[in-house]
């Protein structure tokens, strides 16, 4: 059984009457809605305060109420019509700009006033409402959290290490008031500071909320010495970051290749989800890496580049498996960095550099390539047509496909080509 979170007043209160038109429609009476909240999992949901702001048909804001207490009430007058109540919870006037009733909109970013601080536990919920007069009004907001809790320690640490940073990449960053995310804006590394309780153990000293992932995500531990020299150690999980999900990180500093292992249990979120792994130093052979070029990643991600940086760590270049092609460079640009592709987001233009190791490639064998690519259902490379690559400057140059490499600065309107490419940091096995 879901839990009432609030207790609503169906007491009609006495200065609420037929002259006030809420939503600007004069001549029909104000009719009363009673507001309840409740959470999403079968639990003691204290998220505190609420914001409830009420949107009319023609996107305008036509109610905003908090309430601050379970015992505090929601209670609205409105003219009868179409509504769309949206609730944010657990988000303070403290620690987040919040849009006045006249400025609010389905699409305002809500942004912490001191990124550094990191997000708060947040919840979120919205409904559709069809008001009539004449009739008890009541609405039921479902509240479910839109962040996930993260806990994490690391263990048997050398002693010289002075500074412990753990990062999640990518991770959702622009929740709106509508309790969505911002589409348009590519997921981004957050990042968060451990400290010693005991000699080479560290913990995040409190819970770290963070948004969502689209895709899987790779933990970075940064270790900063005595010397000021920072070592960075990466590890691809298998997982992504899921909202109203508990997840706890535990690693341990020692030599040999990570080991993921994980435990689902059910908790009063959604879930738990126990991240184990092993990191470290050790004797490095090239030989030990699991990829290499003219192989896949993900299945789909053909890999252009293996590069070795340094002990147990390898750098794989992927070719992004789909080709899209328009007249509009921006629109072509847009496509490619906001797409999740072989389960992968985060894909970017060619640099110059790269663009002539895709033309020296597609020379030397694109029928080969592309016979690979359409058996695994991957875009081929479309012959003699002319892809796009971007220098330092953010300036889009066209290269053709094939043939002689030949860079000439892309111009609005003509077609052009696109493949992406992106880089992933693998540990060695």
């Amino acid at each position: 059984m879901k839990l009432i979170l609030t207790t609503v007043s169906l007491l009609i209160l006495s200065f609420l009457s037929s002259c006030e038109h809420p939503s600007g429609r004069f001549g029909e009476p104000a009719t009363e809605i009673s507001v309840f909240t409740r959470s999403s999992m079968d639990e003691t949901f204290s998220l505190r305060p609420i914001h409830v702001y009420v949107f009319s048909p023609d996107g305008q804001c036509a109610k905003y109420q908090m309430l601050e207490e379970a015992s505090d009430s929601l209670l609205f007058a409105l003219s009868p019509d179409n509504y769309i109540f949206y609730a944010l919870a657990g988000v303070s006037a403290d620690k987040y700009a919040l849009p006045e009733k006249n400025l609010a909109s389905a699409s305002h970013l809500l942004k912490l006033k001191d990124p550094a601080t990191g997000h708060a536990e947040i919840g979120a919920g919205h409904a559709d409402v069809l008001i009539k007069s004449n009739v008890k009004n009541e609405l039921i907001l479902t509240i479910t959290r839109v962040v996930a809790q993260i806990t994490a320690s690391i263990s048997n640490l050398p002693e010289d290490i002075t500074d412990v940073t753990m990062s999640l990449n990518p991770v959702e960053t622009q929740l709106l008031l509508n309790g969505t995310f911002h589409d348009d804006t590519e997921e981004k590394e957050i990042r968060f500071s451990l400290t010693e309780k005991n000699p080479g153990e560290w913990h995040t000293a409190d819970s770290i909320f963070v948004f969502p992932s689209k895709t899987d995500v790779t933990i970075g531990i940064l270790l900063t010495g005595k010397n000021g020299e920072k070592r960075k150690y990466f590890y691809n999980a298998t997982f992504g970051i899921k909202a109203n999900y508990k997840y706890q990180i535990n690693a341990t500093y020692k030599a040999g290749s990570p080991d993921l292992s994980g435990v689902i249990k059910g908790t009063d979120w959604a879930g738990e989800e126990q991240i184990v792994f092993d990191f470290g130093e050790e004797e490095y052979d090239g030989s030990k890496s699991a990829y290499a070029p003219g192989e896949f990643y993900n299945t789909k991600c053909y890999i252009l580049q293996v590069e070795e940086k340094t002990a147990g760590k390898t750098t794989l270049s992927l070719l992004y498996p789909e080709t899209h092609n328009g007249l509009d460079l921006e629109s072509l640009k847009k496509t490619l960095t906001s797409n999740t592709a072989g389960g992968l987001s985060g894909w970017r233009l060619f640099t110059e550099e790269e663009a002539r190791m895709i033309n020296r490639l597609c020379n030397e064998k694109i029928n080969e390539l592309n016979t690979m690519f359409a058996e695994r259902g991957i875009n081929t490379f479309v012959k003699n047509e002319k892809y796009l690559f971007e220098d330092e400057d953010g300036t889009l140059f066209a290269f053709p496909i094939d043939g002689a490499f030949v860079k000439e600065v892309a111009i609005n309107k003509m077609r052009y080509y696109i493949r992406g490419i992106k880089k992933v940091t693998e540990l060695s096995h």
